[in-house]
């Protein structure tokens, strides 16, 4: 990870090279990975709920809950439809941290999902990465770069944070974490709660400087 260089990382596939794959290796590699202890989970994906059967969604639904109960953060990509977030899932389910994108002008990306369920942004578009041989993804600049845009890129930014988060203080909850990144990140749009930016683009000094622990309430300190 560019973001938190240290951290051990467990690579599970789910979805092939097209992006297609069945919601049951979702919820099984849900599961391994709390089971492996993961302290984060990334989930660069998603469905429109109407492809769905409920049962299918009670399923995933209770995979993230068991993370969640296993001590994992489940950071989720917001979905790149340009509609409601609510429409998919794992994003509008309320345990995840829902991640939507924005432009290197702070602007919503025009593809990014937004609504209630939106609890953040991170920037995810033309974001350079490393190419895996063979493929074509984004848009290739050279036989190891190419640039991607897409809500999974702005996902996996905030779960680095996240890494970095509960690497200063591993007790964190859930409920710690999205706290500290709703307060310090930077506020777009409406004041305050927005369904096009959430609680605003997420600022990893920002929330690794940030600590309510005292007084119940979020201050400011310089690391």
């Amino acid at each position: 990870s560019a973001i938190a260089p240290d951290v051990k990382i467990i690579p599970l596939k789910v979805l092939d090279a097209s992006g297609n794959g069945s919601i049951q290796n979702v919820i099984d590699a849900i599961r391994y990975a709390a089971d492996m202890g993961a302290r984060v989970i990334n989930l660069s994906l998603g469905a429109d709920m109407s492809t769905l059967s409920q049962d299918a969604i009670d399923q995933l639904h209770q995979a993230i809950i068991y993370a969640g109960n296993k001590g994992a953060v489940v950071v989720v990509a917001a979905g790149n439809a340009g509609d409601d977030v609510s429409k998919y899932y794992p994003a509008s389910f309320n345990e995840v941290l829902a991640v939507g994108s924005v432009t290197s002008l702070n602007q919503r990306a025009y593809f990014s999902n937004y609504g209630n369920q939106l609890d953040l942004v991170a920037p995810g578009t033309d974001i350079l990465a490393l190419r895996a041989t063979g493929t074509s993804l984004g848009t290739p600049i050279s036989g190891q770069y190419t640039q991607l845009s897409g809500t999974s890129i702005s996902a996996s930014m905030v779960s680095g944070i996240v890494a970095l988060m509960l690497a200063q203080n591993p007790y964190q909850s859930i409920d710690d974490i999205r706290r500290r990144l709703s307060y310090s990140s930077e506020d777009l749009g409406a004041q305050g709660f927005d369904p096009y930016f959430g609680y605003g683009e997420v600022n990893a000094f920002a929330a690794l400087s940030y600590d309510y622990y005292s007084t119940g309430a979020l201050k400011t300190y310089w690391l």
